[in-house]
């Protein structure tokens, strides 16, 4: 089942690497269509951009990449849930290597979902209390 999300996006890093093929930084090269919908930043402003730059410059909640940076390796895969609580919004946030020197990174908007579960978890204590 497919949905449109205007919350839903991705962004994607081109690995740079040193001489001796070590690991230097990303920089980051497509946004989804979207992006800017999302997180109120204009691609243009970070496309080109290293991704140290970024995490120096931009403090974004929603990206939230100074606290995924640390996990940002090539050939990775990771998953994560990441609230902001300025937009009081719930993102899982998947991070993979989709080809070789690249690096994805999808987030997807799961306020509703994770509100439908406490909301039941809530019915559910209160049920509990009126039965003991």
């Amino acid at each position: 089942m497919e949905y449109p999300s205007k919350n839903d996006f991705f962004i994607k890093f081109k690995a740079l690497f040193s001489e001796k093929e070590r690991f230097m930084d990303y920089v980051l090269v497509e946004t989804s269509k979207n992006f800017k919908t999302a997180t109120r930043v204009s691609p243009d402003k970070l496309l080109g951009m290293k991704l140290t730059d970024i995490v120096l410059e931009i403090d974004e909640p929603i990206l939230a990449l100074k606290e995924f940076h640390y996990h940002m390796l090539p050939k990775t895969r990771r998953k994560f849930d990441h609230y902001i609580k300025e937009e009081n919004r719930q993102y899982a946030v998947s991070m993979f290597s989709d080809e070789k020197d690249y690096l994805l990174m999808v987030y997807t908007d799961i306020s509703n979902i994770k509100n439908a579960i406490n909301h039941n978890d809530e019915e559910e204590e209160e049920l509990l209390k009126q039965t003991v």
